[in-house]
């Protein structure tokens, strides 16, 4: 993928935070090019969306943003209230 090209850079909020998010575009092995949009939540934590064009790449990243907050606060959650029940032996 050396024909990979950073075509922009754009500022995406949620949940009262701001996501910097890099839209990439290389070519389709059919011709055309495909977009990729990438937004970096923490480190080693990326969404990515695809779209034949940078709009519809960035429309994918806004509406899969949320989702993707949600599910790692859901996750994150669950795990710390887990970590603090001792252990019982009992399955429920």
């Amino acid at each position: 993928m050396s024909n990979v090209h950073l075509v922009g850079s754009r500022m995406l909020q949620c949940a009262e935070k701001t996501y910097m998010t890099h839209v990439y575009r290389y070519p389709k092995k059919n011709g055309g090019f495909i977009h990729t949009a990438e937004t970096v939540l923490d480190s080693g934590d990326n969404i990515v969306s695809d779209g034949n064009t940078i709009e519809e790449a960035l429309a994918k990243q806004r509406q899969i943003l949320p989702l993707a907050l949600f599910s790692r606060d859901v996750l994150r959650r669950t795990t710390t209230t887990m970590s603090r029940r001792p252990f019982s032996g009992k399955v429920s």
